[in-house]
This record gives structure tokens, C-alpha cells and sequence, in this order.
């Protein structure tokens, strides 16, 4: 049988690593659901990439079609974290932000769904007897992922300040210009409503996002006890994925000071 060996070169893979690093995230509709500027594929995802390729370079090098796979570095990574704003500032940005946006801000919060998910759920997707929203696929829009498509439970508050939006068009939350059209981003909303509500970090207007209120909700649930394979359901997550509690569940300060309090000895 014939063996067609080549070598894979150490810059070659580093070359891989720098290219991914410089090029921008596609994004449907050609930009970030919640208006924000492109971003750059970060190091994690980079990493992520070249240990899948290194897998692959190491099978076909026990097949005898490569001839070598040099070690690799991985690009160093920012720890995760991200600062979770509590329960009572979610409130008081709830309570500073225009009529306009608070639905779908408090939606967001309260689902822990994407901000894509929210701004293109229609009124047809709301289950008002059973207490219970769905994303899933429609005309122009598709969810992120197969898991993507589920049903999430809502409280009965959240359920009437649903009811009581005016039904301009097919979309819960439309467009300010076009109401046949979905909204698109809170950005604007969220930054002004954080510096009139004065929620700070270190002295800063704290940085919330509709990202952000996805990682306080899952580091709520995760908090409270709720199960993994539960809070990955809601998430959209796919089962036994690590992605949740690395990159969603956060550890709080009050979370790690209640755990102190468990192990405290004496006092």
C-alpha cells in the first residue's frame, strides 16, 4: 500500500495561530446581535482549533501518512471571568432603562437567553396557559445551534409585562423604525441606564451586556442549586458540555464568602 508522508513544521501550526488570532468573528447579518463592534477570534478559540488539528495530524501520523506532528504551544489565555452584576442591579438597571428597552432587557435577565434568541421571538412563540417561551427556527432566522431550539419557563411578572406590550407587528420586541422588523441591539440603552442607575466596578460604569445577563442568570441558577444538565437545557447548551460552568458560571463574591462561612472552624 502506498504511504504518502509530509512533515508538519512547528511554524507552520505557529503561522495557523497568527492568522486565526487577526481575523474577525462572522456574525450573521454581517455584525454582533446587541451592535457592538467586530471582534477578533480570541487565544481560547484559537487553542481550540489547533488541538482538534493536532488530533488529526496525530491520527494520520499513526497511519503513516504524516511524518511528524511538533509539539505546540498554546497562546496564552486570559483567566476567565467576568464581573456579575447581583440581583439588586439588575433591578435598579431595570428601573433606569426607557420604556422601550426594560422589556427585553428584563426578558433577557430573567431567560438567560442570547440577545438574538429575544430579539427574534414572536408572538406566536409565547405559551401564555403554560408559562413558557420557545425559540425556535422561523423565516430570516435561525437559533445557533440544534440545542438551541427548546422551550423555557417564565414567571407569571415576567409573563404580564409580556401581555401588556402593544402587539405592533409579528415580533415581541420590534424594530423603533420598522415594526414588521426585529430589534437589533440595547447597547446604547444599557451603557446610559448603568451611569443614571450608578452601578459601578473599581470606581467605573460597571459593564453590562445582554452576554453579561446570560452569565448572571446561569451564575444564579448554578448558585441555587439547580442541576447542571437543568441549567445546560435552559442555556441552549449542549449536554455535558464544560463550556457552561468555565465560561458562564461565575464565582461571585458572595458565593465565595458563603463558602467560607461553611468552613469556617472557630467564631
Amino acid at each position: 500500500m502506498t504511504r504518502f508522508t509530509w512533515r508538519l513544521r512547528k511554524r507552520e501550526v505557529e503561522q495557523f495561530q497568527e492568522k486565526r488570532l487577526n481575523q474577525k468573528r462572522k456574525y450573521k447579518n454581517g455584525k454582533p446581535q446587541d451592535g457592538s463592534p467586530a471582534k477578533t477570534i480570541s487565544p481560547a478559540t484559537v487553542n481550540s482549533d489547533v488541538r482538534t488539528f493536532i488530533k488529526i495530524m496525530n491520527w494520520g501520523k499513526q497511519e503513516e501518512m504524516l511524518e511528524h506532528v511538533p509539539p505546540v504551544e498554546p497562546i496564552p489565555e486570559a483567566p476567565p471571568g467576568t464581573d456579575i452584576p447581583t440581583p439588586e442591579e439588575i433591578s435598579m438597571l431595570l428601573d433606569h432603562l426607557p420604556r422601550s428597552s426594560k422589556a427585553v432587557v428584563w426578558f433577557i435577565a430573567e431567560t438567560g437567553c442570547r440577545s438574538g434568541e429575544a430579539f427574534n421571538l414572536t408572538w406566536d412563540c409565547i405559551d401564555e396557559e403554560n408559562s413558557r417561551v420557545e425559540f425556535k427556527s422561523k423565516d430570516g432566522w435561525t437559533p445557533k445551534t440544534r440545542q438551541s431550539q427548546r422551550q423555557v419557563p417564565i414567571g407569571n411578572t415576567l409573563l404580564d409585562a409580556l401581555r401588556a406590550l402593544p402587539k405592533r407587528g409579528r415580533y415581541v420586541f420590534p424594530s423603533k423604525s420598522d415594526p414588521n422588523k426585529p430589534r437589533d441591539n440595547v447597547r446604547k440603552s444599557l451603557a446610559a441606564a448603568i451611569v443614571r442607575a450608578g452601578i459601578t466596578r473599581n470606581g467605573e460604569p460597571m459593564r453590562i451586556t445582554p452576554h453579561v445577563l446570560r452569565k448572571a442568570f446561569a451564575t444564579r441558577q448554578a448558585e441555587n442549586g439547580t442541576p447542571e444538565r437543568v441549567l445546560q437545557a435552559m442555556l441552549g447548551h449542549a449536554a455535558g458540555t464544560r463550556v457552561t460552568n468555565l465560561h458562564y458560571v461565575q464565582a461571585t463574591d458572595d458565593a465565595k464568602l458563603q463558602a467560607a462561612k461553611i468552613t469556617q472552624i472557630h467564631g
